[in-house]
């Protein structure tokens, strides 16, 4: 679990509630607003991230996808095709929107650092309100009858059904939580595990939006007005943050920072609350109508018809943040072999001017997004603590690096092996001969297996490929050194299936759910088994019979072979792990192990010693 440590005075959380309650008192904003896009078009539903906003622009006499960078200050059309563009969504390098190109609501992605645009869902059916974070892409979806929620799987270049729920609508996600209404309510569904929780009670709720373990959304129970409710997935409390006589909604929020659109002053305004600090401040107080904020960094931008049409503007800190920054990192990689070398990115909020970075090894860094390299095996804690002139905030991940021993000793058991590598092994050092030189078979070949061909022996000259099951019979127990290709631009390898028995190995540098290894034939394959060597035995077996998806929990490894029985054809992948997809697919179609006395027996080698 994430921990906080944040170094300034913080009052109780009584006096905090007791005020929002009260009357959500406003503190003056010291601040300044900059007009992002004033043309004398409409311009509408804007997001921010970090230095870029993008907004709908009807300049060109239908909706169309524009950007604006802040640091360059340039601004730039992403998408100008004749039908409307809706509600574009940014993270980082990506920019989803909902698009009516082919007559129907689909979901497009333009990648800013590739200036490539990609269909990502254009089913016939209406999808709409899509999300996005870090490279995983959320929507509404209609094909149904009644939306629920999808996303996109790159690896299999496919659309995936998250929920089972009907009727959801409004979908936001970040690493590990995917937020959504259903039925006047919000739920919140936990990624790694499948299980999801109703975090508000049966009245109307809507338009939820997350960040960290915080959930936002506009609040109905008072039947006269609509609120600004808060709940905390780590306390599983819920806190009332705006909820005075008028009507409040929209929210979105960022780290301690939330804000929203308020009609306490009759037409809508925007409103800002600091969640550490328990201050609310009243960020437009201009008459004309400003809705629809998004946050990112203590910037806040809106939709703002104080010209007689909407346009878009941004309220950013005139000195400085002016706010407590809120600490919180990513990494590319956390698992791996030594040496581990990992970039570590900053994604804080509330513009800090400071880094401390400690990796858990005894290393430190003052970069904003240092790379450090691990290089003995081990579990390590890492933590980041961001400061302003007004206060410092840490975050700490515990046992968030793992590093393991280098994947590269391949352990032969005397007798029958089922064994296969993990990964494409080095031009010189991957063939029969060149690995097994020194092993003593005791006049045995070494196996591959067909369906349909059964075994047949491997020839000197053969290479070991990554995602083969190889039978090979040792007359003594031994060690293989197995030295890796290292050439970086090589494709994922790929192994094609038949119906029936197939003798498979699993690629990558450590144990996987059987669910994420098989994520590419997750619907065609119904039994898996290993094989013991050390004890000349067939391992329990793992059966894909769509029982409870918790039960997905025992792993695979990337030096074993495994037998897999195909009810039909389909091609054994490498899944990219990490992704919002292969952790649904580790929990879905649901992968359970058991005993079952019903299982077809697998193949055995002929022979031994």
């Amino acid at each position: 679990m994430e921990k906080r440590n944040r170094m300034i005075p913080i009052r109780s959380m009584v006096v905090i509630l007791a005020m929002v309650i009260a009357a959500c008192g406003m503190v003056p904003a010291a601040a300044r607003e900059i007009p992002i896009c004033t043309n004398n078009s409409s311009q509408v539903l804007p997001d921010i991230d970090g230095e870029l906003i993008v907004w709908m622009d009807y300049r060109n006499g239908n909706y169309d996808i524009y950007l604006y960078n802040l640091t360059s200050g340039e601004e730039r059309p992403i998408c100008t095709d004749p039908a409307d563009q809706w509600d574009p969504v940014i993270s980082e390098n990506w920019i989803v929107w909902d698009d009516e190109r082919n007559g129907n609501h689909d979901i497009y992605l333009y990648d800013l650092s590739t200036g490539q645009e990609m269909e990502i869902c254009t089913e016939r059916h209406a999808q709409r309100h899509p999300a996005v974070n870090e490279g995983q892409i959320v929507w509404q979806d209609l094909r149904h009858g009644s939306y629920t929620i999808y996303t996109y799987d790159f690896t299999l270049k496919e659309d995936v059904k998250v929920s089972d729920h009907y009727g959801t609508v409004h979908p936001d996600i970040n690493d590990e939580w995917l937020v959504y209404e259903s039925g006047g309510d919000i739920y919140a569904w936990y990624i790694p595990t499948g299980r999801y929780v109703r975090l508000s009670i049966p009245d109307e709720q809507n338009h939820p939006k997350i960040w960290g373990d915080r959930v936002v959304w506009t609040d109905y129970r008072e039947v006269t007005q609509s609120d600004i409710y808060m709940y905390d997935l780590t306390t599983e409390n819920e806190t009332p943050i705006c909820t005075n006589n008028s009507s409040q909604a929209m929210p979105a929020i960022d780290g301690d920072l939330i804000t929203w659109e308020d009609r306490r002053n009759g037409d809508k305004e925007i409103y800002l609350f600091n969640i550490s600090s328990g201050a609310e401040t009243r960020i437009t107080d201009d008459p004309a109508w400003q809705s629809d904020p998004s946050i990112s960094g203590g910037r806040i931008v809106w939709e703002d018809h104080r010209n007689g049409n909407p346009d878009i503007y941004l309220y950013t800190p005139e000195d400085g943040p002016g706010f407590i920054p809120v600490a919180d990192f990513r990494a590319n990689r956390t698992v791996g072999t030594a040496p581990l070398t990992v970039e570590f990115n900053d994604t804080s909020s509330g513009m800090p001017e400071s880094w401390a970075w400690e990796f858990g090894d005894g290393a430190t860094s003052e970069e904003q997004n240092p790379v450090h390299t691990y290089g003995l095996p081990g579990t390590y804690t890492v933590s980041l603590t961001v400061s302003t002139a007004t206060g410092s905030d840490t975050m700490t991940k515990p046992d968030y690096i793992r590093v393991a021993e280098p994947v590269g000793a391949l352990h032969l058991y005397e007798g029958w092996n089922f064994i296969s590598v993990p990964q494409r092994l080095a031009p010189g050092s991957s063939t029969v001969t060149e690995v097994f030189t020194d092993v003593d078979m005791a006049g045995n070949e070494i196996l591959l297996y067909e369906p349909g061909e059964g075994f047949i022996p491997m020839a000197a000259d053969n290479e070991l490929r990554p995602l083969d099951g190889i039978w090979i019979y040792a007359n003594a127990s031994s060690v293989v050194d197995l030295i890796y290709d290292d050439d970086p631009v090589s494709p994922p390898p790929e192994k094609h299936l038949l119906s029936g028995w197939n003798a498979i190995g699993f690629t990558g540098s450590s144990d996987r759910t059987a669910g994420t290894a098989l994520i590419s034939v997750r619907d065609a394959w119904r039994y898996l088994i290993g094989y013991d060597a050390a004890g000349q035995f067939y391992e329990l077996t793992i059966v894909n019979n769509e029982s409870d998806p918790a039960e997905v929990s025992d792993p695979v490894h990337p030096m074993k072979g495994y037998w897999i029985f195909m009810e039909r054809d389909g091609v054994l992948g490498s899944p990219v792990p990490g992704t919002l997809t292969s952790r649904i697919m580790s929990i879905a179609p649901g992968i359970i192990w058991n005993r079952n006395t019903t299982t077809p027996s697998p193949p055995h080698p002929p022979g031994g010693g």
